[in-house]
């Protein structure tokens, strides 16, 4: 420990980035040559399709090009959610894949929401950098269990 609380806490997502890469995996999970790298494609792709999304929403694209972007965020989505729920089958019982579930209501409601469809979209967007770049312990925090101690 340096001491310093910003220098420790880049040494910790190191180590985090380490441990997410090495062989060594957790009880549970599974991994194959190449899972990062395909995952680092499909999540800048998914960055260029919420940008394109973005950019559509505020006026500043036309809506031609939308249905591109669109596409591309869905189909680079729906590409992370499934690796991730490959290599971890317990995802949709974490933060991290039930934050996934709230993201697509949100956005399934702005299309009906259309007063509040900017609010929507930074609230997602900020939810989904702060969930992230969290600490590995709180986006894959278990929100449900599932044994259920029995009582006799």
């Amino acid at each position: 420990m340096s001491g310093n609380p910003h220098l420790d806490e880049d040494k910790d997502k190191d180590k985090e980035a380490d441990e997410d890469c090495d062989s060594g995996l957790e009880p549970g999970r599974r991994d194959f040559a190449g899972r990062v790298f395909l995952i680092t494609v499909l999540r800048a792709l998914h960055i260029v399709g919420v940008v394109g999304c973005g950019a559509a929403l505020f006026g500043v694209r036309p809506s031609a090009e939308t249905e591109a972007y669109a596409l591309l965020l869905i189909a680079s989505g729906t590409g992370i959610v499934l690796l991730d729920l490959w290599a971890n089958p317990e995802y949709f019982r974490q933060l991290s894949g039930l934050a996934i579930i709230l993201k697509l209501l949100l956005l399934t409601a702005s299309i009906w929401l259309v007063g509040i469809q900017a609010a929507i979209f930074w609230a997602v967007l900020v939810g989904s950098v702060l969930l992230s770049h969290a600490p590995k312990r709180w986006r894959h925090w278990r929100v449900t269990r599932t044994s259920v101690s029995s009582t006799e």
